[in-house]
């Protein structure tokens, strides 16, 4: 008899323990749960990151047109998935990477560039993000004109 109690009485410490062994874990499962909640506002969005440029993402799309003879781009820009055509220039137009950007005197905070020379001379693009938009700057250069006069950027269009 003796050992029969001392069996249960073990056996219902080692059940109190792995009971309060379970109810431990779920409390920290529910704490982690608590910390993933997603806030949402009043209209039931979730709010922006402050983290988180809100200025327009800006990246040109080339066209190419006409024949081998007389070569043709179309200068198209895209602002938070709305295509603009910005030109039809001559020539086989071809995107710049920011590291080609000082040849072209184009600033570093430009968020696209592409251009085209045909036939003795080029004409350039590049974009700007700005609080309101986007501001599209156009440029060219020629054979016969100094490279110190630079790039002639002039800004043509805002979005």
């Amino acid at each position: 008899m003796k050992k029969t109690s001392l069996t249960t009485l073990v056996l219902s410490f080692v059940l109190l323990l792995a009971s309060c062994a379970n109810n431990s874990d779920s409390n920290q499962k529910s704490d982690s749960a608590a910390t993933e909640v997603e806030v949402k506002n009043d209209t039931g969005a979730t709010p922006p990151n402050p983290m988180e440029s809100t200025a327009a993402k800006a990246r040109f799309e080339i066209t190419k047109s006409g024949d081998v003879a007389d070569s043709k781009s179309i200068i198209n820009i895209i602002v938070n998935d709305q295509k603009t055509m910005i030109k039809e220039i001559s020539g086989e137009a071809e995107h710049y990477s920011t590291s080609e950007f000082a040849k072209y005197q184009i600033p570093k905070n430009a968020t696209d560039a592409c251009g085209a020379w045909w036939a003795g001379q080029g004409i350039y693009f590049y974009a700007v993000s700005t609080e309101k938009g986007v501001d599209i700057y156009e440029g060219w250069q020629a054979e016969e004109v100094s490279p110190e006069e630079g790039y002639h950027w002039k800004k043509t269009k805002s979005l």
